[in-house]
């Protein structure tokens, strides 16, 4: 590995970081970073920014909104324009690189953004429930879901819920 992409969250900046641990660039233009991943070309990182989801081009140093806004939150599914988060936490990528999916903490619910479309949708649990029941995906509900973890064949999404670990067949919810 040539580089580690970090997150400063105190300082409000991703950094590039090469193999002799020295910072070797800085993102300037990303407020309050929190989850961040690399797309498997390794050309752009899609990260977490207040209530919004981005994407960063490493070679143009672009960034562009995927989903989500800035500085409103709210829970709405819709298009790139209309959905609204409150908190998302984590977010991990389909292995047919098809869907993209977020933990949102202060909805207590699993979001998926449609990567062809930017058409965001609930995905699994019932908006500010508070509860934990599993169930199938429509029904079940999350308490405050946080880290994501992609199964190695893709086929179950693990959910580091409150006080435990859940897990949601992609296929069958």
């Amino acid at each position: 590995m040539k580089r580690l992409i970090t997150n400063d969250t105190k300082q409000n900046k991703k950094q590039k970081i090469s193999k002799e641990c020295k910072i070797i660039d800085t993102i300037k233009n990303i407020k309050y970073p929190r989850s961040l991943i690399q797309t498997p070309c390794s050309k752009f990182l899609i990260g977490i920014e207040n209530h919004s989801i981005y994407c960063y081009n490493l070679e143009t140093k672009q960034k562009v909104q995927i989903a989500g806004r800035v500085h409103q939150f709210g829970h709405k599914d819709g298009t790139r324009d209309e959905s609204l988060f409150h908190y998302p936490k984590d977010l991990t990528l389909s292995k047919d690189l098809k869907t993209l999916f977020i933990s949102e903490a202060l909805n207590d619910v699993i979001r998926a953004i449609c990567v062809g479309t930017g058409v965001t949708t609930t995905f699994a649990g019932q908006f500010c429930h508070y509860k934990q029941i599993d169930g199938p995906k429509e029904k079940a509900c999350f308490q405050s879901p946080r880290c994501l973890k992609l199964s190695p064949d893709g086929n179950t999404l693990f959910v580091a819920d409150f006080k435990s670990l859940r897990s949601i067949c992609i296929a069958t919810g």
